[in-house]
């Protein structure tokens, strides 16, 4: 936590938007889906507010993570009992 904060202190919204990822592939593992989707909402934010020319790459990222977490919450837990893989899966996307 305090590597976050030091980075909202710091006012770079890249590094931001990155720290916040990281912090929502905790939440996964963690299996709070719902502050994994917060911290990937806040670094969509954050990323936004960059002007850089990487921000698009870094704006398709988090939009393809949002979308795992979110099929993931939809998906049945009975079934990722059953095949676990598809939890490694959206796990790995989440760590990239």
């Amino acid at each position: 936590m305090m590597y976050i904060r030091v980075v909202f202190n710091a006012d770079d919204k890249t590094s931001e938007s990155q720290a916040l990822e990281g912090l929502s592939s905790v939440f996964f593992q963690q299996k709070q889906y719902d502050r994994s989707l917060a911290s990937l909402n806040d670094a969509l934010e954050a990323v936004s507010a960059d002007s850089s020319t990487t921000s698009s790459d870094a704006r398709q990222r988090i939009v393809k993570k949002l979308n795992a977490v979110i099929k993931f919450q939809q998906t049945n837990l009975n079934t990722l009992q059953q095949t676990p893989v598809l939890y490694c899966l959206i796990n790995r996307l989440l760590l990239t």
